[in-house]
């Protein structure tokens, strides 16, 4: 019985989160009565039904994902060799260390802004300076995840004769797959939002970000709203996906 209220509570709870948000937009919306400032639910409902019937929409998405794609790929490929190196060996851990908090401390915009100067390409500065954000954070998360791991466990296969190759593939990467799969969630709806802002800063093409960016120039705060939405769903659906995928590992082991 508390098993199947805790079901109906992690149900209700997010849908009622949701409601309150919509009310919120809704009587905010009809107290400032001006459209410019703050579009209405049916007008902002109006122009994403406009936006799904354009194919200017889908080339924009499908660009956006594809960078998204690549950016993640690249930043969490580095982030776990980088992780996996600094646990096997201490000296490379105390070398990277510094430039892990140097990434950390760089302003976003004027990477961007950098970036664009010395790459000419809005799509390429967008992707880098998406991968540079989105390293050191992954990289933290992985190396962590492997130092929680249990050392006995660990040693054991040692001690049976298992070099450090077996021990990664065969103990450490399964035991630190749930963990992995979370982060790689998380990790790849930042990275779709640190892209639609990148592309929006750098005037990408074929992006949701110059999207919003034309909206904004013509004063189109519905469709703007309407592309803010869009993305906002598409990053918790992604990460949503990575979650049950690992729950599901997890409930395996």
């Amino acid at each position: 019985m508390k098993y199947k209220n805790s079901r109906t509570l992690n149900f209700f709870l997010p849908v009622l989160s949701v409601a309150g948000i919509i009310a919120i937009w809704a009587i905010t919306a009809w107290a400032l009565g001006k459209e410019y400032l703050l579009p209405s639910i049916r007008t902002t409902v109006y122009s994403m039904v406009e936006l799904f019937a354009q194919a200017k929409f889908y080339y924009a998405l499908v660009g956006t994902v594809w960078r998204t794609l690549v950016a993640f790929i690249s930043s969490f490929g580095f982030a776990f060799l980088l992780a996996v190196i600094s646990i096997k060996n201490n000296t490379f851990n105390r070398l990277l260390a510094p430039i892990i908090g140097v990434l950390r401390a760089l302003p976003t915009i004027a990477v961007i802004l950098l970036l664009i100067v010395w790459t000419k390409s809005e799509s390429l500065s967008a992707i880098l300076v998406t991968v540079l954000v989105i390293l050191p954070t992954t990289y933290s998360h992985l190396k962590s995840a492997f130092e929680a791991l249990d050392k006995s466990v660990v040693e054991a296969s040692r001690v049976d004769g298992a070099d450090e190759l077996r021990v990664l593939r065969h103990i450490e990467l399964p035991l630190i797959a749930p963990t992995a799969l979370v982060e790689a969630g998380s990790g790849f709806s930042l990275n779709f939002k640190l892209m639609v802002a990148a592309e929006v800063l750098s005037a990408t093409s074929r992006s949701l970000g110059n999207l919003m960016n034309l909206a904004n120039n013509i004063g189109e705060t519905a469709q703007l709203l309407a592309l803010v939405i869009v993305s906002i769903v598409l990053g918790l659906v992604i990460e949503s996906l990575f979650n049950a995928i690992a729950k599901k590992i997890c409930d395996w082991k």
